[in-house]
């Protein structure tokens, strides 16, 4: 994934540098052209970067519970592995469309945590709470999110302040 990312904001780079260019040449079709493909690049960016920490934060939860030596180990395990399956499934339906590897990738490691899940459940009799499960992973998924767009926009350059939107664009193209 971070070569991925690199690439991505090499690519991100170029091309920015093309509307820069286009702008200075007041050639605001070009421009609004390359701006548009920019958008659909920093989506592809915001998503697998936001996968990406999902993905860190759920190997963190683990880690926590697997140094635990405590009681409830086993119901937080269980949190986190349900918690963590429903964080795959988002991030895998996200991805689907433009890393079909990955997502199969990610296919086969939900369902090795399904199966981690259900051992470890099953010695209990413990039934799995997905509800509790399912409000763990949106709070994973949301700060994952807000991270995400942070680093994003640390990492990238905007465009400048005065640049026109699409529809002025085409306005002053068609004078």
């Amino acid at each position: 994934m971070d070569s991925l990312i690199g690439r991505l904001w090499e690519c991100d780079k170029t091309i920015f540098a093309r509307i820069l260019e286009a702008y200075t040449k007041h050639d605001m079709v070009r421009a609004n052209g390359f701006a548009n493909g920019l958008a659909e690049i920093r989506k592809m960016e915001k998503m697998i970067m936001h996968a990406r920490l999902a993905l860190e934060h759920i190997l963190w939860n683990l880690k926590v519970v697997s140094t635990l030596k405590v009681v409830s180990m086993t119901d937080d395990l269980i949190l986190t592995l349900a918690s963590a399956i429903g964080v795959l499934r988002r991030i895998r339906t996200g991805i689907a469309s433009i890393f079909p590897d990955t997502e199969k990738e990610l296919g086969r490691i939900g369902n090795l945590l399904n199966g981690i899940l259900i051992d470890a459940a099953q010695p209990t009799g413990m039934t799995i709470n997905f509800e509790t499960a399912n409000e763990a992973a949106q709070k994973i998924l949301k700060e994952a999110a807000s991270v995400a767009e942070q680093r994003i926009k640390d990492k990238l350059s905007e465009l400048p302040a005065g640049m026109p939107s699409r529809g002025e664009a085409s306005e002053r193209s068609s004078e």
